[in-house]
C-alpha cells in the first residue's frame, strides 16, 4: 500500500513538472503557435480573430498612458533640462549629464528610451504586417484599413520622437522572421538594421502620416 502511494506521488510530481516546463517555454500570455495556432502550411498565426486584433490595439494605446518615462518624463528631461529651460531636480547620475551637456551612450535614460521606442515600433509592426491575414470575417475590410492606419500613425509618432533625440535611427517597417541556420544571413539584417539618415527618417514619417490619413478619409 505504501509503495502504491509513493508511486502516485511520483507520477503526480512528474506531471506537474512537465506542465511547468511547458508553460515556461510557451507562456499563455505571449503570442505563440500554442496560443494562436498555425496554418495548414505550418506558418504561425499572429492574430487568430478580431478579438486578438482589438486586444493588440488596446495594448498600443495603453502604452501611451502607462509607459510615462519615455513618452513624457524623459522627453521633458532631454528637451527642457538640456536647454536650460529647467533644472535637474536630483543629483542622480542618470539626470545630471543632461544638465551638464555630457551625455554618453551608457546613460540609463538614453538606453531605456532607445529600447522602449524600438519595442513600441515592434508592436506596431506586428499589427501592420499581419492584420490583412486574419481569417475572421467579423473583421471587416474597413476595420482592417482603419486599424492598420492607426498603427502606422502610432509608429510614425515614435519615429518622430526618436529622430529628434538621436538623429540617425533604424527605420523598421517589417517584422523580423525567425532565425534558423538556413536563414541566418537573410534574417540577420532584420534584427540589426542599418541606421537611416535624418532625412530618410522624416521622409518615412511623412509618407506614413499622409498615406494613412488618406486611408482613414476614404470609405
Amino acid at each position: 500500500m505504501i509503495s502504491r502511494y509513493i508511486l502516485i506521488l511520483l507520477l503526480s510530481s512528474m506531471g506537474c513538472t512537465m506542465i511547468s516546463c511547458s508553460l515556461n517555454r510557451d507562456p499563455l500570455d505571449t503570442y505563440s503557435d500554442v496560443t494562436e495556432g498555425v496554418t495548414e502550411t505550418g506558418k504561425k498565426v499572429v492574430f487568430k480573430d478580431k478579438a486578438t486584433v482589438l486586444s493588440h490595439m488596446k495594448t498600443l494605446y495603453q502604452q501611451m498612458r502607462d509607459r510615462q518615462e519615455h513618452w513624457y518624463l524623459d522627453l521633458l528631461l532631454i528637451a527642457e533640462s538640456h536647454a536650460d529651460n529647467a533644472y535637474a531636480g536630483t543629483t542622480g547620475a542618470e539626470v545630471i549629464p543632461f544638465e551638464n551637456n555630457a551625455i554618453e551612450g551608457s546613460n540609463s535614460v538614453v538606453n531605456r528610451d532607445w529600447n522602449r521606442y524600438l519595442q513600441d515600433i515592434g508592436r506596431a509592426n506586428r499589427l501592420i504586417v499581419n492584420i490583412d491575414s486574419v481569417k475572421d470575417n467579423a473583421l471587416t475590410a474597413q476595420e482592417r484599413k482603419q486599424y492598420k492606419a492607426e498603427a502606422m500613425i502610432f509608429r510614425a509618432m515614435i519615429m518622430y520622437d526618436m529622430v529628434r533625440i538621436w538623429g540617425s535611427i533604424p527605420v523598421i517597417t517589417t517584422e523580423a522572421a525567425d532565425i534558423t541556420s538556413e536563414t541566418l544571413e537573410e534574417v540577420y539584417p532584420q534584427y540589426f538594421p542599418k541606421q537611416a539618415t535624418e532625412q530618410e527618417a522624416y521622409q518615412q514619417i511623412e509618407k506614413a502620416v499622409w498615406l494613412r490619413c488618406r486611408m482613414l478619409l476614404i470609405v
